[in-house]
């Protein structure tokens, strides 16, 4: 009686151990497409933030860009330019005024008040 029944439970254990692996090899595929799709979003999050990057290199290397910066930051002027202090409330503020007359007085700065 027994011998009978036993390829029959043998298919019955074999069965469960096949849709066991088929099942865990199947949450391991939507693990990896779950997983697939976050590093999708984040490669389009961080290519948007490339773009976003070379924007800025793009307009901190305009030829306009800089020298605005070097006349505001760094108090420079191109030839032939005045600078303006304008001194309102113990703030100072300093514009750039173009000047087509060239200064006739060569002397250092530092000799000016002697």
């Amino acid at each position: 009686m027994i011998l009978r029944w036993l390829p029959v439970v043998s298919l019955f254990c074999v069965g469960l151990l096949i849709g066991h692996q088929a099942w865990k090899r199947y949450e391991n595929y939507v693990d990896l497409r779950n997983r697939l799709g976050m590093l999708e979003a984040e490669k389009g999050n961080i290519v948007g933030e490339n773009r976003s990057l070379l924007k800025q290199i793009e307009w901190y290397n305009d030829p306009v860009h800089l020298e605005e910066k070097a006349k505001r930051e760094l108090n420079l002027k191109k030839e032939g330019e005045g600078v303006i202090v304008i001194i309102d409330d113990g703030v100072v503020s300093t514009t750039m005024v173009s000047s087509t007359e060239k200064t006739k007085d060569k002397r250092p700065w530092w000799k000016l008040w002697r």
